[in-house]
């Protein structure tokens, strides 16, 4: 499997900022912010399949669905999806986290969105556990 081209500067624990270019570019589209940013920011900018270095992944790679799961797949990769995650509730006031808004049509509150993404988490571990790990087992036994 082929890896995205990307490049990862700032200071390793500070916020993190993603930069993703638009139809036709490339990372280098967002130099001069990163140059303005990485002094206080970790910022990762990313060429997304088909643009810059980044070339020669499977069909599915050139879909928005396909693109977009390189794009998780590197960060858990760079262990920078969850302290995103935790950076932006780590400075959020308690007022903030009270706030409520609408999503799907539903209500709910920023504090709850810390509950959602622990879930959906362990949701998707628990999938995997499930659909993978026995099949995983049984391969191991024929070997």
């Amino acid at each position: 499997m082929n890896r995205l081209n990307h490049r990862l500067t700032g200071p390793a624990d500070a916020p993190i900022v993603l930069f993703l270019h638009g139809f036709m570019g490339s990372l280098t589209d967002w130099q001069t912010v990163i140059d303005a940013l990485e002094g206080e920011y970790r910022c990762l900018a990313v060429d997304l399949p088909g643009h810059g270095d980044s070339t020669g992944f499977s069909d599915s790679a050139y879909t928005m669905e396909g693109a977009a799961r390189l794009v998780v797949d590197l960060l858990d990769e760079l262990e920078l999806l969850r302290r995103a995650n935790v950076i932006a509730f780590k400075y959020l006031t308690p007022e903030q986290t009270q706030r409520q808004g609408i999503a799907s049509g539903n209500p709910f509150s920023v504090r709850s969105l810390v509950y959602i993404l622990a879930g959906h988490v362990l949701y998707h571990f628990e999938d995997l556990r499930e659909k993978y790990l026995p099949g995983m087992a049984q391969m191991g036994a024929s070997a």
